[in-house]
């Protein structure tokens, strides 16, 4: 049995996720990817804001190279929303995308945090 290079399968298994998110933008309007796709409020660009933040965060501190660069949205306050489904009322932290941030902005840091994250490990 061929011995696995799980750092490098690790690497490309996120790579394809990230090609897989980023791919789901493309040809849709401003409005289509801010479009809530879930009683949450959720949609692609919320998405793809929210992986590049985590992903920033988790592996420059995870393997000891916090990152000095800040997301644009490092600043923008939760808010709590309470969303209904049909058991239970769920409290949730919601940061929605700010209308003055596009999907190519999004995409840009986007690519900021990937290449962090690619660099940390």
């Amino acid at each position: 049995m061929a011995k696995s290079d799980q750092k490098a399968d690790l690497r490309r298994y996120l790579q394809d996720a990230r090609e897989a998110l980023l791919r789901k933008l493309d040809g849709l309007s401003e409005y289509d990817v801010r479009c809530p796709l879930a009683p949450t409020g959720t949609n692609l660009l919320g998405l793809v804001k929210h992986l590049a933040g985590i992903e920033l965060g988790y592996f420059g501190d995870t393997f000891g190279r916090p990152s000095a660069d800040k997301l644009p949205w490092d600043e923008i306050r939760s808010e709590l929303r309470y969303v209904r489904d049909p058991r239970r009322i769920t409290r949730i932290h919601y940061r929605p995308v700010p209308a003055n941030m596009g999907a190519r902005g999004i995409r840009r840091s986007s690519r900021t945090s990937h290449g962090h994250s690619r660099a940390s490990w």
